[in-house]
């Protein structure tokens, strides 16, 4: 939900208007002031969460013409959750460690699967090309990894890659 109007932006006051629509019944699962200055979520439609708007709004220091009141100020705010996303992916199944690892099919792995390891703090992903199977042949006992599902769109926006969220498998 985009709103805009005089102390719309108020979201610190005991009844701000931006939470309303989170607390109501139905489907706004987000609410930002808009206007002042104006968003910027044409990454949105190109796979970025909707939190990335809010930082290119945020930070905009020439990356789009700056235009409306209050460009660049810092009331800018998102109520709600920052990693939405217009197109999800359906995560894959439990990832499984035997002989390597395997993993249930995703409906939406239209272009395949990414495959992770985690290598102390960083996760490092392993397919360069993204893989067809629901199974890789590494699996150490002692690391972690991570399996993501990848579905391509399109749209007159553009095209781009678009992975889910990722099915774990702990180091035990």
């Amino acid at each position: 939900v985009s709103l805009f109007g005089s102390y719309f932006g108020d979201w610190d006051s005991e009844n701000g208007l931006l939470r309303a629509p989170l607390a109501a019944e139905g489907y706004a699962l987000a609410a930002f002031w808009s206007g002042r200055p104006h968003w910027y979520a044409q990454a949105v439609a190109l796979g970025e969460p909707l939190g990335a708007a809010a930082r290119a709004t945020q930070n905009n220091r020439g990356l789009y013409a700056p235009s409306g009141n209050f460009a660049g100020g810092v009331h800018v705010s998102l109520m709600g959750d920052p990693t939405l996303r217009i197109h999800p992916v359906a995560p894959p199944g439990p990832l499984v460690r035997g002989k390597g690892l395997t993993w249930t099919a995703s409906a939406d792995a239209t272009s395949g699967y990414h495959v992770y390891r985690k290598d102390a703090a960083v996760w490092t992903r392993l397919t360069a090309e993204p893989v067809k199977e629901t199974r890789w042949a590494e699996g150490k006992a002692g690391t972690a990894y991570m399996v993501r599902a990848l579905r391509l769109e399109t749209g007159p926006w553009g095209s781009y890659v678009n992975a889910s969220q990722g099915a774990f498998c702990d180091p035990r």
